[in-house]
């Protein structure tokens, strides 16, 4: 059985588990689910050495605020409401920075994540525009639930119902790329933090020895046992 019903207007529930598109109302809890959940723990930030820079994080936090606005990214809670999940997504156009008109720390990731990305255009030479699943973050103790596949299917769905053919996944280390394979992805392009340079100045951590990834993977409607 597939789910052939418009995403946007759509929520499904599983088990103690209710996953659906992120509203308006919901942006506060995203936005301090992310705070709690993700900014700890973002390599990007890490080896960039921004973790601890309130004033990075007060960008990421207002550039999220307006981006959940797009209404395409996806959210897990459970029978109290509270997020569990979340899949935070964005439609990136060839022309488009990712975090345009952000500032501080936040301008070097950015400037990173759109270099790297051009090796996506060179894959899909006709592409125009594709759909980024910018992060997957479930919370502590949540895990043996299976809510990051489930949260890249239903987002696979959400592309396909707003005619977006491609999507952009990226790994922080080769761990996540290897799980990302496993669910249908397909490598497009990897690079050691370590050697990135900006105008031939290291922006990560000399000592990082993990790899970056991106991965596409074609969208499409995923069948209902994907969420149950």
């Amino acid at each position: 059985m597939y789910l052939n019903i418009k995403h946007t207007a759509m929520s499904l529930t599983m088990r103690n588990f209710n996953i659906a598109m992120v509203n308006c109302k919901d942006t506060l809890k995203v936005i301090n689910f992310l705070e709690k959940y993700y900014f700890p723990h973002s390599l990007l930030l890490k080896y960039a050495n921004f973790e601890n820079t309130p004033t990075v994080k007060e960008t990421l936090k207002k550039f999220w605020t307006i981006a959940l606005s797009q209404n395409i990214s996806v959210i897990i809670t459970d029978e109290n409401e509270e997020v569990v999940g979340l899949s935070c997504n964005i439609v990136v156009h060839k022309q488009a920075d990712l975090y345009y008109g952000l500032d501080g720390g936040v301008q070097t990731i950015n400037k990173f994540l759109t270099e790297v990305g051009k090796e996506l255009y060179k894959k899909y030479e006709d592409l125009e525009h594709y759909f980024y699943i910018v992060l997957v973050a479930v919370r502590d103790g949540c895990g043996h639930y299976n809510l990051e596949k489930r949260l890249i299917n239903f987002s696979k769905g959400v592309a396909a119902d707003f005619g977006v053919k491609i999507i952009r996944m990226d790994a922080h280390n080769a761990a996540e790329a290897e799980r990302a394979k496993k669910i249908g992805f397909n490598l497009v392009y990897e690079i050691k933090y370590k050697d990135y340079k900006d105008d031939e100045e290291e922006v990560f951590s000399r000592d990082s020895q993990d790899v970056f990834s991106i991965l596409s993977v074609n969208s499409k409607r995923c069948p209902f046992s994907c969420f149950t």
